[in-house]
């Protein structure tokens, strides 16, 4: 799996919420999962994990929170 990040984008210059678009990739060998469960285990669990974070910011602030730091 490969994630990337790119820069913030503002829609305008005074507004302060910015959005950062992230890319991710995900390769499987098919020879390890020949019938796909892996696979549709696995993007099943990052489809879950984004769809929770997109929903809110509390809730990707508190699973990047890194405590006695921000």
């Amino acid at each position: 799996m490969a994630v990337k990040a790119l820069p913030r984008i503002y829609d305008t210059p005074t507004i302060p919420d910015g959005q950062i678009q992230v890319q991710i990739s995900l390769t499987m060998r098919a020879d390890v999962d020949s019938d796909g469960k892996t696979y549709l285990d696995v993007t099943d669990a990052l489809q879950k994990v984004t769809h929770r974070w997109q929903k809110s910011y509390a809730n990707y602030a508190e699973d990047f929170a890194i405590s006695d730091e921000f």
